[in-house]
């Protein structure tokens, strides 16, 4: 009897085949092009009116309901930008870096997605100390200097204009004195009187105090004709402290929105980056699209809730600035919608290459909405004097956004 031939496949090179068919593009199911391509307008919508919701209503309750509304607002955007951050970002991202199709070098170190959300971390941090630097610097260089100097001018002109009613009001005090010394003593005994006086003052002179500095100037006044300290009227030394007091004042909410738009910059950039990706997924996606559609509705809005109100929050001076951003976010998801459509046949979510870019925008992106949320939201919010002075009914309803914020869309990661 011959020896029937072995057809087994050896083990290692059966699980590399298997290996082999997991990375490689495996298009399941139909795919509904008319679906597709009204999400991109669909969700173009629904993110557009999630960034237009704040806005309409601080415009319409801000004179009836007080500030209330828009602080819970904005609170339940910042759990929104929580969540977003931990499970629709960093969680994907630590699957994506992890995935089996990776080279080994992912496989020797399982902890990239953290160490790139760190970097992000630590990135934004860098980027918002110096931005703030060069901001203070600038306003520094630019704005109290000219107010200086304009500061300045006033005052050398207030103290022209006093030294000279200083003067004449000594000289008529002189007059009148020599006037009255005249009619009690008559002209002789006034003549000697006078040169008695004179000769007494040229012998022993008054010295002047001399000026040490501009500063002590502006405090001081010295009149060197008659050789005494002029101290400037009450009401001068209190006007010049007040204008002091409000420049700084004003100088300090200059940067204070100037920090805050920077911020909003920011959580943009790491907003868009994540939008293009979940917008990149539906576009390619088969049988779950419709799951998937559905969530992502969901997300958009609720995302674009979140960054209107921190947009709002930072006051941007420039209108065009504002409206800009909103049209910026409601196109992100769209853009990257049609780019899946593009490549949805190509399209291969297990490639070394599609693996890596995803996850680690999906990890940087990650650190950069925590950074922004948890330091120039949440915490300045509830460590200011207007949250500390409201009431204990106000303050817990501010929690409660918070809170159902994140609860929201940790549900809605469910399916997206």
């Amino acid at each position: 009897m011959s020896a029937v031939p072995d057809t087994t496949i050896p083990p290692p090179v059966a699980e590399a085949a298997l290996e082999e068919d997991q990375c490689v593009a495996a298009l399941d199911g139909e795919y509904d092009m008319r679906w597709h391509v009204a999400s991109i307008f669909i969700i173009m919508c629904l993110s557009f009116l999630g960034t237009l919701l704040p806005m309409v209503g601080r415009k319409v309750s801000g004179s009836k309901l007080g500030d209330l509304p828009f602080q819970c607002l904005k609170l339940l955007g910042s759990g929104v930008i929580l969540s977003t951050a931990f499970i629709h970002m960093y969680t994907p991202a630590q699957s994506q870096l992890t995935n089996e199709c990776l080279p080994e070098v992912f496989h020797n170190y399982e902890a990239w997605a953290g160490a790139i959300a760190i970097f992000g971390i630590l990135f934004t941090h860098f980027v918002q100390v110096v931005a703030v630097q060069a901001i203070r610097h600038k306003h520094t260089a630019t704005g109290p200097a000219s107010v200086d100097k304009s500061q300045e001018h006033t005052h050398q002109n207030q103290n022209q204009n006093q030294n000279q009613n200083q003067h004449d009001h000594q000289h008529d005090h002189q007059h009148d004195h020599e006037r009255d010394h005249h009619h009690q003593h008559g002209p002789d005994s006034s003549a000697s009187s006078i040169t008695a006086e004179s000769a007494t003052t040229s012998q022993n002179p008054i010295p002047a105090p001399a000026v040490t500095s501009p500063a002590a100037s502006n405090v001081a006044i010295i009149d060197l004709e008659q050789g005494g300290l002029l101290l400037p009227e009450p009401h001068l030394v209190h006007r010049h402290s007040h204008a002091h007091a409000d420049d700084a004042h004003v100088h300090s909410l200059v940067l204070a929105d100037a920090e805050k738009t920077m911020t909003t910059y920011i959580l943009e950039l790491g907003i868009a980056s994540h939008s293009i990706i979940i917008g990149l997924t539906l576009g390619a996606a088969r049988e779950e699209f419709k799951t998937l559609f559905i969530a992502l509705c969901f997300h958009q809005f609720f995302e674009g809730l979140a960054l209107s109100t921190v947009v709002l929050d930072a006051d941007i001076k420039k209108r065009a600035v504002a409206i800009g951003m909103v049209v910026f976010y409601s196109f992100t998801t769209p853009i990257g919608i049609a780019l899946g459509i593009a490549l949805n046949e190509t399209w291969n979510e297990n490639a070394t290459a599609a693996l890596v870019s995803t996850g680690v925008l999906d990890a940087l992106s990650a650190g950069i909405l925590l950074y922004d949320g948890l330091a120039n939201i949440i915490v300045p919010h509830f460590q200011s004097q207007n949250f500390r002075r409201s009431s204990i009914k106000a303050q817990g309803l501010q929690l409660f956004s918070l809170w159902l914020g994140a609860f929201v869309m940790a549900v809605i990661g469910r399916w997206a």
